[in-house]
């Protein structure tokens, strides 16, 4: 089942979406609607693969082990010795093909998991606030944090407690975007991950090395925001805040904000949406806009 509809969530894509899919770079300037048409369809055939991989990983190694015995145990209960191995890697090899190779073609198209959790929300939610014809200048690299391209540092093995630690160091722009506003206002942003992998080998009491990965991703949410003098102020009596500057000039209110996330975890993961979102709340928070009163003609 979860192989039709991965096919079906293929079969779907246009001709460039699938194109994407094998770049996994999107840069231009759409309406929101038109960014939320092509990258809903990239999502939703990423989600299924990501599903049949995951089954594949757990078949392939299960499904060959259990034919191999059972082809094994079989023939030598039967008499035959002589074929009974030969026969066994036989079919766990025919077993094990065909999922070895489901799992290398959705691994070929996977796409960052970002575009689900980061990237189709927020320019959901800018459509919202800024309606239908809105145009949004956007830039994704969702070919994940830790390809080769993206490394920037391999560092010497340090032994700890007995264990060998082996550190790679990548550097991950994967998203900026622009808009203007319709008070003409300029909103910007950049995110940027910093993916820290560590391969933890150790040494068992029967000699068996058994290695392990972890990440650490230092996330760096970057956003601007011009807001025309003539359309509004800073806010009196705003407490400081170390992560948003100001700058007041002739015609523009500069304000610039960051956010600084650390997770640890099992596979990379960039900051969640709500620490994005939140650094660009605080940048409309220092501001106001200025209510002039209404002349009236007699």
């Amino acid at each position: 089942m979860r192989l039709i509809e991965t096919y079906r969530a293929y079969r779907a894509l246009t001709p460039e979406q699938r194109r994407l899919l094998k770049e996994k770079r999107v840069q231009g300037e759409r309406t929101p609607a038109q960014w939320l048409g092509l990258l809903a369809g990239l999502a939703a055939y990423d989600r299924q693969a990501d599903a049949v991989r995951t089954w594949a990983t757990a078949v392939m190694v299960i499904a060959p082990l259990l034919l191999f015995f059972a082809a094994l145990f079989g023939g030598i209960a039967l008499g035959y010795e002589t074929w009974a191995l030969p026969v066994a890697i036989g079919l766990a090899l025919v077993a094990g093909a065909p999922l070895v190779a489901l799992f290398l073609a959705t691994r070929s198209t996977d796409l960052a998991n970002q575009l689900r959790e980061v990237a189709i929300p927020l320019v959901a939610l800018i459509g919202e606030d800024l309606g239908a014809n809105a145009r949004v200048r956007l830039g994704l690299d969702l070919r994940g944090g830790t390809v080769t391209p993206k490394l920037r540092e391999t560092r010497p093995a340090s032994k700890m407690g007995g264990r060998t630690i082996r550190e790679r160091v990548f550097q991950d722009p994967w998203m900026s975007g622009a808009v203007s506003l319709s008070d003409g206002a300029r909103l910007r942003w950049r995110l940027i991950d910093q993916v820290r992998e560590y391969r933890i080998s150790r040494r068992n009491a029967r000699g068996k090395t058994k290695t392990k990965t972890k990440f650490r991703v230092d996330s760096l949410a970057q956003v601007a925001l011009d807001l025309p003098v003539a359309r509004y102020r800073l806010r009196p009596r705003q407490p400081a805040d170390p992560g948003i500057r100001a700058q007041v000039l002739e015609k523009w209110i500069k304000l610039r904000g960051r956010c600084r996330t650390r997770q640890k975890a099992a596979e990379p993961r960039s900051a969640p949406l709500s620490e994005v979102l939140g650094t660009i709340t605080g940048l409309y928070a220092r501001a106001e806009p200025i209510h002039r009163p209404e002349v009236r003609h007699v």
